[in-house]
């Protein structure tokens, strides 16, 4: 099953994903400049010159986003954290995964 958006090609299989999902990994390639950075790759451009290699970086800059998109929705879920992982797409169990990975404090309902 293969799905695209915003120019941005997915392939998936045997996995959940919802228009959420798509939506969301669309939103974190744009903020960490993946799609830039493809689009050279596919120029054949050396797109990760300290390597000198043609394959993208962006493990920390994806980790980052994720983060504040999850910090993001949990304050917008007063810190609900099932309506939170609804609105990420993930299960409560992978949303308490990515909570300890992150070291991510839950707010206090207001």
């Amino acid at each position: 099953m293969a799905a695209e958006g915003a120019g941005l090609f997915l392939d998936y299989w045997k996995n959940r994903i919802t228009d959420q999902t798509i939506e969301l990994l669309i939103e974190l390639a744009e903020e960490s400049g993946l799609r830039s950075r493809i689009e050279a790759m596919c120029r054949g451009d050396k797109i990760n010159l300290t390597e000198n290699r043609r394959s993208p970086s962006v493990s920390k800059d994806l980790q980052t986003v994720e983060r504040r998109r999850i910090e993001q929705v949990l304050r917008e879920t007063d810190g609900n954290k099932s309506r939170a992982a609804s609105r990420l797409g993930l299960s409560r169990t992978q949303l308490y995964v990515r909570l300890r990975k992150y070291d991510l404090e839950v707010p206090a309902a207001s």
